[in-house]
C-alpha cells in the first residue's frame, strides 16, 4: 500500500477509535472532537501534498537516472584522462631520465675531448718535429742515410764474444733504400741467417731488413723490424705489420704479425766500454726486447733481449750520422 494511502488509512482508524471512546460521553468532549476531525483533514491534506510531491518524483526519475547515467559516464571518462595523465607522467620521468643520461653522456664525450685536444697538440709537436727531421734529412740527401760509409761499431756480448759491423754502402731492395752493413755474428747452424756476412738496413731509421751471404738474402723482415724511429719521444708508441720470409727453409717457415714498439723512458744516463750516453729505451710491446739509444745521434748504445746482451765497446763515425726518419 502506497504511503500516502497508509497514512489516511491511519488517520482515519484513529479518529474511529477515538470517536468511539469518546461515544456515552457528554457534550463537552464535542471540542475533542472538532479538534481531532481538523487534525483528520489536515493529515489528508498533508497525503495528498506527499502524494503530489511523488508524482513529480515519479515523473522526474527518468531524468535522474539519465543524469546519474551521465554522470556515471563521465565518471568512466575522466577516470581514462586519469590513467592517460599517468601514462604522460611516467613517460615524462623516463624522458627526464634519458635527459640526464644525455647530460652525463655529453660530459663524458667533452672530457673525451678535451683529451683528444691534448693528443692532437702533442700529434702537432710531434709533426713540427718530423718535419725539421724531413727538411734535415733532405738536405743531406747526398749522403747515406743513418751513418756514411766507413762507420765502424763494435760491441761486446755477455759471452765472451765481440760483434764488428761497417757500413759497406746502400742499395735498393724491394724498392727500398737499404744501408748494406757487414756483420760477424756467428748464429747456430739451425739459425737461418747462420753464415750470413753482411744485413740490409733501412736507410731512413737503421732497422734491420735482412741477412745475407755471399749477397744471396737468407731471410728477411718485411719491411723492415721496426725497431728504430726517429726523433725518439718518451710514451711514443708505433705499431708495424711485418712478415718473416725464410729464403732457407721455405714458405712453411713464414710468418707475419704485427710489431708493437715504444719509447719507455729517456734521459736515462748508462756506461758502457765506449763511454757513458744520456739515452732513449726503446721495448717491444712484450717487454722481451729492449733498445738503448743515444739521445744526441739516435747511436745504437745497449741491447738486451733473446738470451743475449750487448755493449757499445768502440765505433767510429767517419763521417758523423748524416740522416734519420720516421718510418
Amino acid at each position: 500500500m502506497p504511503m500516502i494511502r497508509m497514512i489516511q488509512f491511519v488517520a482515519t482508524v484513529a479518529l474511529a477509535l477515538t470517536l468511539a471512546a469518546c461515544d456515552g460521553n457528554d457534550s463537552n468532549n464535542s471540542g475533542e472532537i472538532e479538534r481531532l476531525e481538523a487534525a483528520l483533514k489536515e493529515a489528508r491534506e498533508m497525503a495528498m501534498d506527499l502524494e503530489s510531491e511523488l508524482a513529480a518524483a515519479q515523473v522526474a526519475q527518468p531524468a535522474l537516472e539519465a543524469a546519474l547515467k551521465e554522470a556515471q559516464a563521465r565518471v568512466t571518462t575522466l577516470e581514462a584522462e586519469l590513467n592517460e595523465l599517468r601514462s604522460e607522467l611516467v613517460a615524462m620521468e623516463a624522458e627526464q631520465m634519458a635527459q640526464e643520461d644525455a647530460r652525463a653522456r655529453v660530459k663524458i664525450l667533452e672530457e673525451e675531448l678535451e683529451e683528444l685536444k691534448i693528443e692532437l697538440a702533442r700529434e702537432r709537436e710531434r709533426l713540427v718535429i718530423l718535419e725539421a727531421a724531413l727538411e734535415e734529412a733532405l738536405a743531406g740527401s747526398e749522403q747515406l742515410g743513418i751513418y756514411d760509409v766507413g762507420a765502424r761499431f763494435a760491441y761486446d756480448t755477455d759471452y765472451g764474444e765481440q760483434l764488428v759491423a761497417e757500413v759497406l754502402g746502400e742499395t735498393t731492395h724491394r724498392g727500398r733504400r737499404v744501408v748494406i752493413m757487414s756483420t760477424n755474428i756467428q748464429l747456430s747452424e739451425d739459425n737461418t741467417c747462420h753464415g750470413g756476412d753482411t744485413d740490409y738496413r733501412d736507410w731512413q731509421t737503421g732497422s734491420w731488413v735482412a741477412c745475407l751471404k755471399d749477397g744471396e738474402v737468407l731471410g728477411e723482415i718485411i719491411p723492415h723490424w721496426g725497431e728504430r724511429r726517429f726523433p725518439l719521444l718518451t710514451g711514443d708508441t708505433w705499431e708495424l705489420e711485418v712478415e718473416w720470409v725464410d729464403h732457407v727453409n721455405g714458405p712453411d717457415y713464414g710468418s707475419s704479425w704485427t710489431a708493437v714498439w715504444g719509447v719507455t723512458a729517456c734521459d736515462i744516463e748508462i756506461t758502457v766500454p765506449a763511454g757513458t750516453f744520456s739515452t732513449c729505451t726503446v721495448s717491444d710491446g712484450g717487454g722481451n726486447e729492449t733498445y738503448w739509444y743515444a739521445m744526441e745521434d739516435g747511436l745504437f748504445v745497449r741491447y738486451s733481449g733473446s738470451g743475449v746482451d750487448l755493449e757499445l765497446s768502440d765505433y767510429d763515425l767517419t763521417p758523423l750520422p748524416s740522416e734519420r726518419g720516421a718510418m
